[in-house]
């Protein structure tokens, strides 16, 4: 199949990079022999990174991810004559929550979920990044996630961790993106995916005709791999409805707009016509993934996690939900809520500085994906189809933000929809019943967060 080609061969590149520094001529890296006063010499200290998966930095054992982080941690052992240690535990936030109240040191640095990091730092128990400004540049968003993705790394104000962006299949997460089965999709009359994007014709109308079409339940084909409540979230946002209307001259919920009520009612209106060709399978989407879908609405990272080492796929598209005609064609919108991969220092670490040094080395580019453009190709030679996937995402991603679904901000705004979808509510009558709770939201939490934030970026 035309994945599998196509990660067999990048698996033999990167596998061959990766072995290339053992080549005659090339640089070798020398054991660490410092004087023991050379501030670079770290007299073997053991720097523990403690992670909420098993999995090492949530590389699967024995890929070229993996062994290119298990080379990159030996050269930096080597260079500061230190060890690195990985530990993991299903009880992150108890064993942190707890050793803070001992007094225990736990472990240096902490590699986990947005979920988690949300609970932690909001709580006060990670260090600020602002005292390590001089050894990690949060400006350079290559290496550490643009100011859109790091909200969901700050809280109260303050940025407490990053994300080791330029190291590949660390896409920031997305929610929620339409993906294609173009065979099952062209196969029933349909353009290519890409076509309708490109000339501007990708709607609502569209995207309802290619559901129901496509469908035939009698195969056991649905029309989208997803559930009524993912469909209501991103009639909402994909019009560019994001949380704080800036607009307003007291900080309120972007949802008292009229756009919203027409967008909650699409959604009632189009579940109602095409319920029985959705799924109602969530995150699952597996049967995208077996071919029982002509279209699924996942979570990019996850989306592509699983997708990147199936042959199950014989070509798929990304696609933005579309936008409602209210707004202008082509908006892109959406949100994200954790499914972070978030490095961050806890508060009991006695070596910030030297953890932190460790923390900016390990996580310097790839060898051989060292640009943006590098790391794009290897999107769309081993992950995507095509650059316009990639566009496609890079596009949407710069206009979403983190939804403060940990601290409840985003539950008022579930209320609103399920209670639109499931035919209790009309959409005024939805957002009169939980407005209010959205605003003090904003006002209490998302506003001084966003005002914080502004203080760690150049621009």
């Amino acid at each position: 199949m035309k994945l599998f080609v196509r990660v067999s061969v990048i698996i033999l590149a990167a596998f061959l990079v990766l072995c290339s520094c053992g080549r005659e001529g090339d640089e070798i890296i020398p054991e660490f022999d410092a004087a023991a006063g050379d501030p670079l010499n770290y007299n073997g200290m053991e720097i523990t990174f403690l992670s909420d998966t098993p999995l090492y930095f949530r590389y699967e054992d024995y890929t070229p991810s993996y062994d290119a982080i298990t080379k990159r941690i030996k050269e930096v052992e080597k260079k500061y004559n230190c060890k690195i240690t990985y530990n993991s535990t299903g009880s992150l936030e108890l064993l942190v929550t707890s050793a803070a109240a001992s007094g225990d040191k736990l472990c240096d640095a902490i590699f986990m979920d947005g979920k988690p990091f949300r609970n932690l730092s909001v709580a006060g128990y990670l260090l600020d990044f602002a005292a390590y400004s001089d050894i990690i540049d949060i400006n350079d968003s290559f290496r550490w996630g643009t100011k859109n993705v790091l909200e969901i790394c700050s809280a109260n104000g303050r940025l407490y961790g990053v994300t080791p962006a330029a190291w590949v299949d660390k896409l920031a997460p997305y929610y929620f993106l339409v993906v294609t089965n173009n065979d099952i999709v062209m196969r029933n009359g349909f353009s290519h995916p890409h076509e309708y994007y490109e000339n501007g014709s990708w709607n609502r109308d569209v995207f309802a005709e290619m559901v129901s079409t496509c469908a035939d339940l009698e195969k056991n084909i649905y029309g989208i791999d997803t559930s009524n409540a993912f469909i209501g979230r991103m009639a909402v946002y994909s019009d560019g409805i994001g949380l704080v209307d800036d607009s307003s001259e007291t900080p309120r919920s972007t949802w008292h707009s009229s756009i919203v009520q027409d967008d909650l009612q699409w959604a009632a209106d189009f579940i109602a016509a095409n319920g029985d060709y959705i799924t109602q399978n969530g995150e699952s989407y597996d049967k995208f993934i077996e071919g029982s879908a002509a279209m699924a609405l996942p979570a990019i990272h996850h989306f592509c996690r699983k997708i990147i080492y199936t042959t199950a796929m014989e070509s798929y598209s990304l696609m933005p939900f579309p936008c409602s005609d209210a707004v202008e064609a082509g908006t892109c919108g959406g949100f994200f809520s954790t499914g972070l991969d978030t490095i961050s220092l806890p508060a009991f670490t006695t070596n910030e500085r030297e953890t932190a040094t460790v923390i900016n080395d390990i996580f310097a580019p790839m060898d051989g994906i060292d640009t943006a453009d590098a790391l794009d190709s290897y999107y769309i030679s081993n992950v995507f189809f095509s650059s316009t996937d990639l566009e496609i995402y890079q596009k949407c991603m710069s206009n979403t933000r983190y939804n403060y679904w940990v601290e409840g901000a985003f539950t008022p705004l579930e209320n609103i929809i399920n209670n639109v979808i499931s035919g209790k509510y009309t959409p005024s009558q939805a957002i009169d019943a939980y407005i209010e709770t959205a605003d003090e939201y904003i006002i209490n939490v998302i506003v001084p967060n966003e005002e914080g934030l502004k203080e760690y970026f150049a621009n």
